[in-house]
């Protein structure tokens, strides 16, 4: 099943849209409304299909959100008054700010992760060595270690300190593939990785991994809370389940 440029383009600004809506930003969601022409349908079947055909992250940071479309092309938005503040290449498939710093932005295309430097957009590090494209990015608490996934193996790169843009651990795929990751919110050195109807937990200073049954489908997404120390994990078996 094919997609046009434009039906994603569309997509996208109708997610955008949905989500400034649902978090009481009426103001914004207007602005943008009427700089983009978006229609305010109901969103359910294009944010299923986004989902499907068009992986795209929206992050926040101060006032700024985020996003990226498969042309890779990333946009910074204004919180504040819904403008499209800045439009430059760099990422396609999926974006994450780096956590308490904020100094970069890892941003995936293809089998390449890019880290950007938010304020200039310089290109900082290219991070490569994954055959496959990559499924997920996702940082640490510290900021310090980026964590890269592809179907076949997972990367931790070191980013805060030192010799930064090295690959410091290494996974290889043991049969069951790779979707989703996040960095446990209670013990730094465990990895959670999404994969197909399992949680596969890696000790990565011990280099131990143990597989967990959790949906009935392929995990497509992780989200911690460090607050609680909560996991959360959603699947295509269409649960969302909290582990502790």
């Amino acid at each position: 099943m094919s997609q046009t440029n434009w039906e994603a383009d569309k997509m996208l600004d109708v997610y955008i849209y949905d989500y400034l809506v649902k978090r009481d930003l009426k103001a914004t969601a207007q602005a943008f409304q009427a700089e983009g022409k978006v229609s305010p349908d109901p969103v359910g079947k294009y944010i299923t299909n986004l989902l499907e055909f068009f992986l795209t992250t929206i992050l926040r940071k101060d006032d700024l959100i985020c996003s990226c479309d498969n042309d890779g092309e990333i946009r910074y938005w204004s919180i504040n008054n819904g403008s499209c503040t800045r439009v430059y290449k760099g990422g396609s498939t999926q974006m994450r700010f780096q956590p308490r710093v904020g100094k970069y932005l890892a941003a995936s295309s293809s089998n390449v992760v890019s880290v950007l430097d938010v304020e200039t957009q310089a290109c900082r590090h290219s991070l490569q060595g994954h055959a496959n494209p990559i499924n997920s990015v996702c940082w640490d608490p510290s900021g310090d270690f980026l964590a890269t996934v592809s179907e076949d193996m997972v990367k931790v790169w070191t980013l805060g300190t030192g010799s930064e843009g090295e690959c410091v651990h290494e996974l290889s795929c043991n049969g069951n593939k790779f979707q989703s990751c996040v960095f446990h919110p209670t013990y730094p050195s465990l990895l959670v990785i999404g994969c197909y109807q399992s949680l596969e937990l890696w000790n990565m200073s011990e280099n131990k991994t143990m597989a967990l049954p959790a949906h009935e489908g392929l995990i497509a997404s992780l989200a911690v809370s460090t607050a609680t120390g909560l996991v959360a994990s959603a699947s295509h078996d269409k649960l969302v389940k909290l582990w502790k």
